[in-house]
């Protein structure tokens, strides 16, 4: 949660940034997180201040989870 209160501050003083990647931010809300209504609205707080700074700064993102979601294309290896 730091890292995202601190990206406007980040991104302002670093214009040249136009491609942030956070890998599996959902991870650290599937455990050890009993209120599933309070865990969803901070996942959902969390979406819309990414995409409202990605629009601000115009950057690239891809909000999909490639491990569990997406199958690798053909002729290719599943990372590891």
């Amino acid at each position: 949660m730091a890292v995202i209160k601190h990206l406007p501050t980040l991104l302002d003083s670093n214009p040249k940034i136009k491609l942030l990647v956070i890998d599996s931010i959902a991870f650290h809300f599937r455990h050890d997180f009993p209120d599933m209504m309070a865990r969803t609205g901070l996942l959902c707080r969390i979406t819309q201040e990414l995409i409202q700074q990605a629009t601000k700064h115009n950057m690239a993102g891809d909000p999909t989870p490639r491990n569990s979601c997406l199958a690798p294309g053909p002729g290719t290896e599943p990372s590891r």
